[in-house]
């Protein structure tokens, strides 16, 4: 009886893993096209360097769940576009992510994301503070956290930034800024090229007025 319990589990194991490697092996095909169509790399499982000894069967089994990422140039902007899964058990959850990199991460910490109504009720209840930079509308509209919040008001003073940060917040309220990129996330595995092209058009243009504002330059 408990051989047999020990084979059902380990067939069960075998065969779990099985489907998952054919969904995400599925899902991997299907990235590979959209770099194709938006003139991307693609990087997936499976493809190793020269020279790499040949995987034994369990190997290849759990090479099979390795991510992928897709990465390319847009309007002299990298991207790179992934998914990310966060949690455990029955909470893991899987987003798909596209990042659009600045040249350099700034010489301070910097989190811009959208504002949420409990953040607006610990604001007006409780007094809590973000960084702002002197526009009513921008102010209310994001929350600003950093390090340096003297530069960061200035970083961000420009119209051209803020309302590409506010354009970019109403179409997609996951939208969020660091210190090394802006990126926009979305949950599930989306596998479709204008979903990501639609992602880029909003994230793309924060980096180069970042950029424009001369922000990567040494201090």
């Amino acid at each position: 009886m408990g051989i047999l319990t020990i084979i059902f589990v380990v067939g069960g194991f075998v065969l779990v893993m099985t489907i998952a490697v054919r969904s995400f092996k599925r899902n991997s095909e299907r990235m590979r096209r959209v770099a194709d169509e938006l003139g991307f790399t693609f990087h997936g499982p499976g493809e190793e360097a020269p020279g790499a000894p040949e995987p034994t069967g369990a190997q290849r089994l759990l090479q099979g769940l390795k991510p992928w990422r897709v990465t390319g140039m847009r309007d002299e902007v990298a991207v790179a576009i992934y998914i990310e899964t966060r949690g455990s058990g029955k909470n893991r959850t899987t987003y798909s992510i596209v990042e659009a990199s600045f040249p350099r991460p700034l010489a301070f910490s910097m989190l811009i994301y959208r504002e949420s109504a409990m953040a607006k009720f610990g604001k007006a209840v409780f007094g809590l503070k973000d960084i702002e930079v002197g526009s009513e509308q921008f102010d209310k509209a994001v929350r600003i956290k950093g390090s340096d919040p003297e530069r960061i008001a200035r970083l961000l003073s420009g119209s051209g930034i803020q309302d590409r940060i506010l354009t970019a917040l109403q179409a997609s309220p996951t939208i969020s800024v660091t210190s090394k990129a802006a990126l926009w996330e979305k949950r599930g595995t989306w596998v479709k090229a204008e979903t990501f092209q639609q992602a880029m058009d909003l994230v793309v243009p924060i980096v180069r007025a970042l950029k424009d504002a001369r922000a990567f330059e040494q201090d």
